[in-house]
């Protein structure tokens, strides 16, 4: 008997790519949905970070927290930072005295340590 000139791939139907993606909302690993549908996590791997990639905007909006940074770095007038403005530092700092943002632990840490180095 000839073989065959190309191999012959085995195709997903549509009903195991609904299988795959609702285990993957249901909070499964890429492992676990392996061992229940018995597909490749490469091919699982590739079915969701394709699906991902579909759903992405095509342009990102203007108040992406990217687009903060786009901007030139200038000095605060408040703090003396040079920084994005804004200056967040600063937001944070005047929202923390508000009582807007309640102070971690690890936050008042890393303070201690920024004034140790600066």
């Amino acid at each position: 008997m000839p073989r065959r000139s190309t191999p012959r791939r085995n195709r997903i139907e549509s009903y195991q790519l609904a299988e795959i993606h609702r285990l993957r909302s249901a909070g499964r690993t890429q492992l676990e949905i392996q061992r229940i549908t018995g597909i490749s996590r490469t091919t699982i791997h590739r079915i969701l970070s394709q699906q991902a990639a579909e759903s992405l905007p095509e342009e990102p909006p203007k108040d992406d927290a990217i687009n903060y940074f786009d901007g030139p770095v200038e000095r605060c007038p408040r703090c003396g930072r040079k920084v994005h403005m804004p200056c967040m530092p600063c937001r944070v700092n005047s929202m923390m005295q508000s009582g807007q943002v309640k102070t971690s632990e690890i936050q008042e840490i890393d303070r201690r340590q920024v004034a140790r180095d600066w």
